[in-house]
């Protein structure tokens, strides 16, 4: 087990109190293995992702759980021995790469420090894996690419140039934050398939953070999805997206596009999702769910465990989606 995550909460100081953001969040990573997180924008997956990094704002803070990396609990590790660990044997691709790179150094500078930060090469070894990186990621003519400045670049070019910093010193494992987000369909499927090579090739683990379940589909190899900071269901990605258990998963599915839909309107999911400070304590979907009963309103519903998945839910469905 490369990485485990076990009930995890995570919350925010705000004008209005307390927030939490995460809730009880538990899943694991093997070795090699591609774990996608999905939701909706606000259901707390990239706030996941950046606890495990130890990056929140100054107004977050992990309030309870363990991030057991390699054995070890990443939440008792000081700054020091996070910044070490960070880059080294867990690196990160964030959503958008215009505001990741500096927009005053050439892309070829900040690889180089990435490699120099984390190796003890020389500067010309440096400069060799460099260039070798960007001819991986799929950078035509490194040689004069290097010399570029981010907005020189097209989207997909810099999100490859921010793969090529991700894996300078080869990481265990690679959280990737919406990495295909604001790029043309095309560029997506070459991100995603880079980032399926880099898995095959350096046999990394890799936590995908998505709202896309075309992504899913074609990247993962298992799913968790998530609601309102929990994670509702969990398991095999070709058996959640064929027969979903969970209703919101249901829903998610039913509100793709099809070609076959010769209906006037799109599947909608009804209602609203509720603002992180009004999230009830009982299964916060219920007040969406066309199965909810008056049960589902008594208390938080249990993680069921089933034979090819997990399911937080006491009416639990099996529809073919």
């Amino acid at each position: 087990m490369l990485l485990d995550v076990q009930h995890l909460t995570t919350e925010f100081r705000t004008r209005r109190g307390t927030v939490k953001a995460v809730r009880d969040v538990s899943f694991s990573l093997e070795k090699g293995e591609i774990l996608a997180l999905v939701g909706e924008s606000g259901s707390g997956k990239s706030v996941t992702s950046l606890s495990i990094m130890g990056l929140l704002s100054s107004n977050g803070r992990v309030s309870s759980g363990k991030v057991m990396f390699n054995g070890e609990d990443l939440l008792t590790k000081s700054e020091h021995v996070l910044r070490k660990i960070r880059g080294n044997h867990i690196s990160m691709i964030f959503q958008e790469p215009m505001t990741s790179l500096n927009p005053i150094f050439t892309v070829g500078d900040q690889i180089l420090e990435s490699i120099r930060l984390h190796t003890k090469l020389t500067k010309k070894e440096a400069q060799e894996k460099m260039l070798h990186l960007l001819d991986l990621v799929g950078i035509p003519n490194p040689v004069k690419r290097v010399k570029d400045y981010p907005h020189q670049l097209s989207g997909g070019m810099r999100q490859r140039v921010m793969i090529a910093i991700a894996m300078a010193c080869e990481p265990q494992l690679l959280i990737a934050d919406e990495p295909t987000t604001a790029l043309d369909v095309t560029i997506q499927a070459q991100i995603l398939d880079l980032i399926y090579r880099m898995r095959e090739q350096f046999n990394i683990s890799v936590l995908l953070i998505t709202h896309d379940l075309g992504v899913v589909a074609e990247a993962a190899d298992r799913v968790a999805v998530m609601y309102c900071g929990r994670i509702v269901e969990e398991g095999k990605t070709s058996d959640i997206l064929t027969r979903p258990c969970h209703p919101y998963t249901l829903g998610l599915l039913r509100s793709i596009p099809r070609l076959d839909d010769h209906t006037d309107r799109l599947y909608m999911i009804p209602g609203m999702v509720p603002p992180p400070e009004e999230v009830p304590e009982y299964c916060a979907f219920a007040d969406r769910c066309e199965h909810a009963t008056d049960k589902c309103r008594e208390g938080l519903p249990p993680f069921i465990t089933l034979k090819d998945r997990s399911v937080r839910c006491i009416n639990i469905i099996a529809e073919d989606a």
